[in-house]
């Protein structure tokens, strides 16, 4: 996925307006100043957004080293799993003989999309939890 900056937008932003300021000038009215002024409308609200956007990040960095700092809810991998947590993915797909019955009963509901999906998570639960800790 490519990234548009700032500039690239009011590039194409005061490009916009001075199709609009054309059609103006010319007495042209219609589909043409109506599409621009759209896009113009767009242009600005992803300017906006962008703006916004930016300002709510911030690249925290630890104060002893350049790491940055994990947010809540996230956690270090290695980017290779490993032999543990192969397993331990592995391991972790529902069994009618060690499930809990609800649970087994509710995954037994599920369509196949479903069952796949929650495979999914309790395969990804179980590899992040057997993943190595830093100490």
């Amino acid at each position: 996925m490519s990234t548009i900056t700032t500039e690239r937008l009011t590039k194409i932003l005061s490009e916009t307006q001075a199709v609009i300021t054309e059609c103006n000038s010319r007495g042209v009215h219609g589909s043409v100043e109506v599409n621009a002024r759209l896009f113009e409308n767009v242009l600005m609200e992803l300017l906006r957004r962008r703006a916004a956007m930016l300002q709510g990040v911030e690249i925290v960095e630890s104060r002893c080293s350049n790491s940055p700092v994990i947010p809540d809810g996230w956690v270090m991998v290695p980017v290779e799993p490993t032999d543990d947590m192969i397993v331990n993915g592995f391991e972790s797909e529902p069994d009618e003989s060690f499930s809990d019955e609800k649970e087994w009963e509710a995954y037994d509901a599920m369509s196949g999309c479903q069952q796949a999906a929650h495979r999914a998570k309790l395969c990804w639960a179980a590899m992040i939890a057997a993943a190595p800790k830093l100490e």
